[in-house]
């Protein structure tokens, strides 16, 4: 089961902009709704040259999660929100260790 904090690698079916996705990407699961049968999820994406983007209310560092391969920020302000079916499992990283609150600093 596809728990709130464990992050999914896949390729997103849709990005914030409505364009379809074309590369692999670490999502952060935010909610498992299970009456829904769906997953929500923000974008997690490297720091690397993105500093600025801490500036941002609307975007998080994660702090101390080594199993990220690069100092890395979610990004608040858009959710994703996929159907969850069986084989997503299979999209699940890190040997499915999950973000603490406390790895999220604002």
């Amino acid at each position: 089961m596809i728990e709130k904090g464990q992050f999914l690698y896949f390729t997103p079916p849709k990005l914030a902009g409505g364009d379809e996705g074309t590369k692999k990407r670490y999502m952060l699961v935010i909610e498992n709704d299970t009456q829904e049968n769906s997953i929500k999820m923000i974008n997690v994406s490297s720091l690397k040259g993105k500093e600025h983007n801490l500036l941002y209310d609307s975007n998080i560092n994660i702090k101390n999660f080594k199993p990220l391969p690069v100092p890395s920020f979610a990004k608040l302000n858009t959710t994703y929100e996929v159907d969850n079916f069986k084989d997503l499992d299979n999209y699940k990283a890190f040997n499915n260790a999950k973000l603490t609150e406390i790895q999220m600093q604002e």
